[in-house]
């Protein structure tokens, strides 16, 4: 969050210098021609990025595991289909996923899961 909003407050700083230059070297008209160059210019940049992945926050009670099973089982659990991420915390016991709902079969998941022990 601190990265986030340091970058939003220096966005803000950086487009009011630059709009107070602009306006005091091209007068109103500048600024809107600006503005509008700078859409499009983005609009440009924005119609060539990819779509992200559909993906949803998944977890999974795994018990309590040392640091070498959680790594093991990190991976055991990122090679299932539909599973773009795994991350096991040991010291918690659980295991946070991203999956895509289309593609992953719960079942399998729920396998690894303590939870109905």
């Amino acid at each position: 969050m601190g990265v986030y909003s340091t970058s939003q407050f220096a966005g803000a700083f950086v487009g009011g210098v630059a709009g107070g230059w602009i306006h005091g070297q091209y007068g109103l008209s500048g600024v809107f021609l600006f503005g509008a160059v700078a859409a499009f210019v983005w609009l440009g940049v924005a119609f060539g990025m990819q779509r992200p992945a559909n993906l949803s926050s998944y977890m999974l009670n795994v018990g309590p595991l040392d640091e070498a099973q959680a790594w093991e089982l990190q991976a055991e659990l990122a090679r299932i289909t539909g599973v773009a991420d795994a991350a096991v915390v040991a010291a918690e016991g659980v295991a946070h996923l991203k999956v895509d709902k289309s593609l992953v079969d719960f079942a399998v998941l729920d396998a690894f899961s303590t939870a109905s022990e």
